[in-house]
């Protein structure tokens, strides 16, 4: 027989409803860069965790969700990730470095990072750079 509606394993919640930026506050931190694509909508997500010892523990949440969202035509890819550098004192943040977990495939992608962070944080300055670990 099939399972019930009470059986049936319930499902997350949409993609959509999720923030596009989830960073620690005040920290360097370990971050990624999540592309989620629905047909023809495309999403970027930003993840960063201070306390993350590898680029996939900063993931593994985010991609847990967006697996349980079971949403049709839903796919989703790291597409890298690096360091943030989050100063509410001083209104900035940095977005730079790269990702042994995670590698950039071509050019790096900071830019999108920094779009996604800038519109999460509109008061601070966004910077990026290709250098550094």
């Amino acid at each position: 027989p099939a399972p019930t509606a009470a059986e049936a394993p319930a499902a997350g919640p949409p993609a959509q409803a999720l923030p596009a930026c989830a960073i620690s506050e005040d920290t360097r931190q370990k971050y990624v860069l999540i592309e989620v694509r629905r047909g023809e909508q495309v999403r970027h997500l930003v993840r960063g965790n201070r306390y993350a010892p590898y680029h996939l523990d900063v993931a593994t949440p985010t991609l847990d969700q967006l697996k349980a969202s079971a949403e049709p035509q839903l796919t989703y890819e790291v597409l890298g990730g690096g360091r943030i550098i989050h100063s509410p004192e001083n209104k900035r943040v940095e977005v730079f470095g790269h990702s042994y977990g995670f590698p950039w495939q071509g050019e790096f992608r900071h830019d999108l990072a920094a779009a996604v962070i800038k519109e999460a944080y509109p008061a601070f300055e966004v910077t990026t750079s290709n250098e550094g670990y």
